[in-house]
């Protein structure tokens, strides 16, 4: 049975396995106040500030309630169009699988295999499935992803150009297969 941190319920998470699941996405020690920061922003806990009341009130309440329906709306849209492209990614060839979700990094740099299961998008045993991995292979892995092209080539007994080359063939496949859908 999934947690409610791996189907993306993060008001219902098992606090101590949501800040693990932060702890080992960002692979270093972090801020208490980032942390905060963090786990509010997962729960839609927002700061407020006491301001005068006017008359408008009332009207700010009702877009307030807008924006909110929008924020839902649009977190839907992109859980499903995650789910959908996992989908997609699991359809890829296990190697070009490897080379794209080992090496998975945001604009950062930092990365993004972690989110998965947060978001309730995959959870470390469909990733390592995904991967055609043993799962104690995997949990060896997980805290060194993303793992650079070297790395990766050494596990498929590849060079590190032939790595590139199958994440680049991935990532042109999903952006044909994005473009087709959209």
């Amino acid at each position: 049975m999934q947690s409610a941190s791996q189907r993306g319920d993060f008001r219902r998470a098992n606090q101590a396995d949501l800040v693990a699941a932060i702890f080992n996405h960002t692979s270093h020690p972090i801020v208490l106040d980032e942390l905060v920061d963090i786990v509010a922003g997962l729960w839609g806990i927002k700061d407020r500030t006491e301001q005068p009341a006017t008359r408008d009130d009332e009207a700010d309440s009702l877009a307030q309630v807008a924006q909110q329906n929008t924020d839902v709306a649009a977190e839907i849209d992109n859980r499903f169009f995650l789910k959908w492209l996992w989908e997609e990614i699991c359809q890829l060839p296990v190697r070009q699988r490897m080379a794209l979700l080992l090496n998975l990094r945001d604009d950062q740099g930092g990365g993004v295999a972690a989110l998965l299961p947060v978001t309730g998008v995959a959870s470390l045993r469909q990733i390592a499935s995904a991967l055609e991995m043993v799962g104690e292979d995997f949990a060896h892995l997980w805290p060194r992803l993303p793992l650079d092209d070297a790395s990766i080539a050494g596990l498929l007994s590849i060079t590190r150009q032939q790595v590139i080359n199958l994440r680049k063939c991935a990532r042109e496949r999903l952006a044909r297969r994005i473009k087709a859908v959209h």
